[in-house]
């Protein structure tokens, strides 16, 4: 069973370490040196594990200095991919900030993973750039866009249109 937690940024991040530098050093190459910043002291880290109780994917969650909620350093170990823990760890995130009242976002996605994010109702912004050699694009979205394309097709979709309707009317 695959089971996840979160951990604050001043707590224990040795496995969330460990899943970085698997995937951000070791397979994308990126700079081991660069992975961990001073961000993560400030973020909410999301981190699952696998049915055998090992470290599979993590990414984290803080406030920017610009008041948008960012998700960044989502990621899962490359054996574990195709199982649905990016959905899982996305949806997690998600929730904590909408929770806590979130309403505007932000990532940096690769560009391969562009679709990804885009299920989620981010939509990209601004030009094209490189960040360690690797083609990103600055990503956005609203509360409202989230809800909009996690609950889209399920009757929490009738709900939300409902809820907005008569938000309108007020």
């Amino acid at each position: 069973m695959v089971t996840g937690k979160f951990v604050r940024g001043d707590g224990d991040l040795r496995q969330v370490r460990q899943v970085r530098m698997r995937v951000f050093v070791q397979e994308q190459g990126f700079p081991e040196q660069e992975e961990m910043d001073a961000l993560d002291a400030r973020a909410i880290h999301c981190l699952l594990y696998d049915d055998a109780g090992q470290p599979a994917a993590t990414g984290r969650l803080y406030i920017d200095d610009e008041g948008y909620w960012r998700l960044g350093r989502v990621c899962v170990v490359r054996e574990k991919r195709g199982q649905q823990l990016g959905d899982l760890l996305m949806r997690m995130l998600l929730d904590k900030a909408l929770n806590a009242g979130a309403r505007h976002f932000r990532l940096s996605a690769q560009k391969q993973a562009q679709g990804f994010y885009a299920r989620y109702g981010f939509s990209p912004f601004g030009e094209e750039y490189l960040d360690g050699g690797v083609p990103h694009v600055e990503m956005e979205a609203t509360n409202e866009s989230i809800l909009r394309a996690v609950f889209s097709g399920c009757r929490g979709e009738e709900m939300l249109r409902r809820e907005q309707e008569g938000q309108k009317k007020e």
